[in-house]
């Protein structure tokens, strides 16, 4: 996993530069990890591209599924939501994806689609000096990453320090 400190004002030129070394990858996801206060700045900055908001989406193709269905189609379910729209897909509100009983790996799941097309996603938690995670310890949803977990993933904070609070 590569991580890269920049600021918000450079997110763009960053984030394009990410996406043209992720062309060299056999996937290209790049996760952004913002301070709340940036999340309203997305639509000005990248105001060609529409972040989807996945937990949604998602929730729109599963809800009617029994537990053991959601669990058995929501690969599916996100795939069709990654390959659909342009050759890039921008995710945000991928909450839903860290849910327990549909029993997968967020992280694995958007790399493996990333390898039909580049994934950017803001990442709902936090980065520290050694881990990516979502939730705080003891959390039900509570998951934490080895940096050196992922090859291919690149992560972009604007966070002081590179590392969430």
């Amino acid at each position: 996993m590569k991580i890269i400190k920049t600021k918000m004002d450079d997110i763009f030129t960053v984030l394009q530069q990410s996406l043209s070394s992720g062309e060299m990858q056999s996937s290209c996801l790049i996760f952004l990890i913002l301070e709340d206060s940036e999340l309203k700045q997305l639509s000005t900055l990248f105001s060609d591209a529409l972040f989807l908001n996945t937990s949604k989406l998602l929730a729109e193709r599963l809800i009617t599924m029994s537990r053991r269905e959601r669990e058995a189609n929501v690969a599916s379910a996100l795939k069709s939501i990654v390959l659909a729209g342009d050759n890039m897909c921008y995710l945000q509100r991928i909450q839903l994806l860290f849910a327990r009983e549909l029993n997968i790996n967020p992280v694995k799941l958007l790399q493996q689609l990333s390898r039909k097309k580049p994934v950017v996603a803001v990442w709902p938690g936090g980065l520290d000096c050694s881990n990516l995670y979502y939730a705080k310890p003891g959390h039900p949803e509570y998951v934490s990453y080895q940096l050196s977990e992922f090859q291919d993933v690149q992560v972009i904070s604007t966070c002081e320090h590179g590392v969430t609070k």
